[in-house]
């Protein structure tokens, strides 16, 4: 059995050591934006990742669950060019944005096995 690659995060003490995320199968979705709490993507029990790309010049909100995500109620803020990529999360994700200038979305790739 070949041994796997193992990802270290020195970011914090006693570093966390895994293998790194496997999956063979990226589906891209675009949500565009919008400032009414929406679902980003819909809860999948196969997801290993998701990646979300704020595209949009305000600011956006996301939560994890399927509550109603505000400026104070969220996981992530996200300002435009962010990158957030979310592992071993399987459930709803909902966004919001700070304002609707109607100048982006949020660009994801959901990978599962």
């Amino acid at each position: 059995m070949a041994s796997q690659p193992m990802t270290v995060d020195s970011r914090r003490a006693g570093s966390v050591v895994r293998p790194p995320t496997q999956g063979t199968s990226p589906t891209t979705a675009r949500v565009n934006d919008t400032a009414t709490s929406t679902m980003l993507r819909p809860s999948n029990p196969s997801r290993i990742s998701l990646t979300i790309i704020n595209e949009s010049s305000a600011v956006l909100y996301v939560l994890k669950g399927n509550g109603t995500a505000s400026a104070s109620n969220y996981t992530y803020k996200l300002i435009q060019g962010d990158t957030l990529t979310i592992d071993d999360y399987t459930g709803q994700v909902n966004g919001v944005w700070a304002t609707d200038p109607n100048d982006g979305a949020a660009q994801m790739t959901e990978v599962t096995p």
